[in-house]
């Protein structure tokens, strides 16, 4: 077998075991509540925590990985990763969850600064399309099991079963991976890993948000999330003029194409990610099911996902990605459009409906806008790109899970969610996806913007 073949193999099965547990996760939320006492609006932590300390340490890891070798920061990010998540399943109470939520994180951003540079080094340009639809389909695949697999787990054995049974899967994946990939190989030699700026950055990333998240409880929390602000400002401003940045401001400066990729990944994760949170918790607090009558439900949206991400991944190799990511937005918005007629009346055949154009638009959206943002640097800045665009989606996921909790504790507050509160419930999810249109509408017109100016040059060239 060759090399690519195994690489491509390894980073199927791990881009697997990662959207199982997630996904998995997600129809589980409302039992984790009952277990600790934990309302609404504070579920959404499990989610944030997670997506923080992936944002925090995604850039950094992705910068020492062309340091150090993308295979050595893989490999260790696959042992943390299967260690976290079994010591998720012993978690004693809800501050150590979170606690290994984001020590889960950090791992997971080792996986996700790398992963997708070390698949896209194995092929060629022509085939990269290719290769990273069938690894995100592979992550689809496992956003479809997850559900289904999660609520049977819930409602059959414990919620904790969740992380016994990704455990083994991330240790089957580690166990392939030190198969293929090497501890030996070195990344080229370059410029020195900047310490200082790593933990400067993470730390601010972490007084942002931390402050958001808790400043309804303290008004001297919110003072601290304007003060990363602040510090970002400069320490941007900063990294812009280093000889040997984090964050290599100048690489989205100065290329247009890489530069418009990353951000309509921000609008597309931050207007689309909370959908399957909000909505497992909808379907089972309004429309009353059970977690794994919920996780069915879901089953919907990644099922479509896996199905057409390789087929479009293959396609963006042949046709226009811009038009690609075009289309895929343009389907999200759809779906977005349709949740603003939600209620308790709803049938579930209109919800199948909605999560139908979602799924499509992701399936559209993801390779081809991956191949874009890859396509347009050089073979020795793959692992920082990789970092930055998996940063981008990252924050537009937290964004997004963050806004739908912030509307969630706005509008119900500390009560339950009971016969009494649904309609403050309800008045939450209508709000965030209202918020989540909005950013989607934006990023709609933006990726139209990229679309047309490049048939323009593209005619220009012609004459």
């Amino acid at each position: 077998m060759e090399k690519r073949t195994q690489i491509l193999i390894t980073a199927i099965l791990a881009s697997f075991s990662f959207p199982v547990m997630v996904s998995a996760l997600g129809v589980a939320l409302p039992r984790i509540g009952e277990t600790y006492g934990i309302l609404a609006g504070d579920l959404g932590l499990v989610e944030t925590a997670y997506l923080a300390a992936s944002l925090m340490f995604m850039l950094p890891f992705g910068k020492l990985a062309d340091k150090v070798g993308l295979d050595r920061i893989y490999l260790l990010g696959m042992i943390l990763s299967t260690l976290s998540t079994l010591l998720l399943s012993m978690a004693p109470n809800y501050p150590t969850l979170i606690g290994l939520r984001f020590f889960q994180g950090m791992a997971a951003s080792m996986q996700m600064a790398t992963g997708i540079a070390i698949l896209s080094n194995a092929y060629p340009k022509e085939e990269r399309g290719k290769v990273l639809g069938i690894a995100i389909g592979a992550i689809y695949i496992g956003a479809a099991i997850g559900p289904y697999l999660g609520g049977y787990l819930t409602d059959h054995y414990s919620w904790k079963a969740i992380f016994m049974v990704g455990s083994g899967i991330s240790a089957l994946a580690t166990l392939l991976a030190f198969n293929t990939l090497s501890l030996k190989k070195k990344a080229p030699k370059g410029k020195p890993f900047d310490l200082k700026a790593a933990l400067a950055y993470s730390g601010l990333i972490l007084s942002i948000w931390g402050g958001f998240t808790y400043g309804s409880r303290s008004q001297y929390l919110f003072l601290v999330a304007g003060g990363g602000l602040v510090g970002a400002y400069f320490f941007l401003r900063k990294q812009l003029h280093s000889r040997n940045p984090i964050i290599d401001i100048r690489l989205f400066v100065k290329n247009q194409e890489f530069r418009w990729g990353t951000l309509l990944t921000f609008m597309n994760y931050s207007a689309s990610m909370a959908i399957v949170f909000t909505l497992s918790l909808f379907l089972q607090y309004i429309k009353k099911l059970t977690a794994y009558e919920a996780g069915v439900v879901l089953l919907c949206m990644p099922v479509i996902q896996s199905v057409l991400a390789p087929m479009a991944g293959k396609l963006s190799d042949r046709f226009d990605k811009n038009l690609m990511v075009f289309l895929g937005m343009s389907s999200g918005f759809i779906g977005l459009v349709l949740t603003l007629f939600l209620n308790e009346a709803t049938p579930l055949w209109g919800i199948y409906m909605l999560l139908g154009f979602f799924g499509l638009g992701f399936a559209l959206f993801s390779s081809a806008n991956m191949n874009q943002v890859l396509s347009s640097v050089e073979p020795s800045q793959t692992g920082v790109a990789s970092g930055f665009v998996g940063t981008m989606r990252i924050v537009g996921m937290l964004t997004s899970i963050t806004v739908a909790s912030a509307a969630f504790g706005y509008f119900v507050g500390d009560q339950k969610i009971t016969a009494a509160t649904e309609g403050l419930f309800l008045q939450g999810v209508q709000f965030s996806f209202g918020v989540f249109l909005f950013i989607s509408m934006y990023g709609l017109s933006l990726a139209y913007r990229l679309l047309r100016l490049e048939r323009k040059s593209r005619t220009l060239l012609m004459n």
